[in-house]
């Protein structure tokens, strides 16, 4: 009786332990080597590139979102090497700097990014994906 005791605990504490390890893990794989966000990192190589980028901001539960995660799906091979496609989700708190930064209210919002590394558009909602095509074949230009 008492050795299975002590196997139940030794196995309830290897599990928590495993628990916080996997933890730290993935919140140390949501950062870059640089300490910032995933997103805000490839933000910020996409200006050091001089490469426009897309930013989509959504969540995994809302019906817009989820149609704008579509639009972004058809269009990254499309523009992949004209754009960078940078998907965020809200509710991932390693992210909650970039959406101050963007003063974030609705989602999904779209955050548009010159090559300069200036915001230059802001859209909230779904957007179809010929408007969007229309949008990121602009952001080239500018």
């Amino acid at each position: 009786m008492r050795m299975s005791r002590t196997v139940i605990y030794t196995l309830l504490i290897l599990a928590v332990l495993a628990a916080v390890i996997a933890k730290h893990v993935r919140e140390k794989a949501a950062h870059g080597p640089d300490g910032r966000s995933s997103a805000a990192s490839a933000i910020a190589r996409a200006q050091e590139d001089g490469t426009p980028a897309w930013v989509l901001i959504h969540s995994t539960h809302c019906v817009a979102c989820i149609e704008m995660e579509k639009v972004y799906e058809d269009l990254e091979l499309e523009f992949r090497d004209k754009v960078v496609f940078i998907n965020v989700n809200c509710d991932d708190p390693a992210e909650q700097e970039l959406m101050d930064r963007f003063e974030l209210r609705l989602i999904p919002t779209s955050v548009l990014i010159n090559a300069r590394g200036e915001v230059v558009e802001k859209r909230v909602g779904a957007i179809a994906v010929e408007e969007m095509r229309a949008i990121l074949a602009k952001l080239q230009e500018r």
